[in-house]
């Protein structure tokens, strides 16, 4: 029996397909149980090296939107965008393609939310810098009612002070 899609893990990326390999790998690896999740990610058109890469990829559950350029980070909040409107799961979750989840089993603490209209703030430790990185998870249904994740670059910022605002 194929189980229902629980998590989309969402990440724009660009030119680094061996960081993405790892992000990735982490979190498939540390998950309880994989089959929830679903990988999509976005690339520009030009980025042949990753496009390449990525079709050597092993999940079951990745999709891979290409598109315009536009104007790199700036049109950050219209890749998410792009990337939640065909997402499956119930949560999306925008990871980095530089980023390495360390905790085992990270995504048990997510399930109580997967019948909730939430944004959730999950924070991430980078050892090597001391310093700590927050991601945005958010309820798909977020997104179906607003029809988009922010209307700026700045979506987890924003997503953050929405977030705190709402309890």
């Amino acid at each position: 029996m194929v189980k229902p899609i629980k998590i989309s893990v969402i990440t724009p990326t660009r030119g680094r397909p061996d960081a993405l390999r790892k992000a990735l790998d982490s979190l498939y690896s540390k998950c309880s149980d994989p089959e929830l999740l679903e990988f999509i990610l976005r690339i520009d058109d030009d980025d042949v090296i990753s496009a390449d890469a990525i079709k050597l990829f092993p999940y079951p559950n990745i999709t891979v939107i290409t598109g315009k350029r536009l104007e790199g980070y700036g049109s950050l909040h219209v890749f998410i965008d792009e990337m939640c409107r065909i997402s499956k799961g119930d949560l999306i979750f925008c990871y980095g393609d530089d980023s390495e989840m360390l905790t085992q089993n990270w995504d048990i603490p997510l399930c109580p939310y997967f019948n909730k209209i939430c944004i959730l703030k999950l924070q991430h430790s980078w050892d090597m810098e001391s310093r700590s990185i927050v991601y945005f998870v958010v309820h798909k249904k977020v997104f179906d009612i607003l029809g988009h994740i922010s209307l700026n670059a700045h979506s987890d910022t924003w997503l953050e002070v929405v977030g705190y605002g709402s309890g």
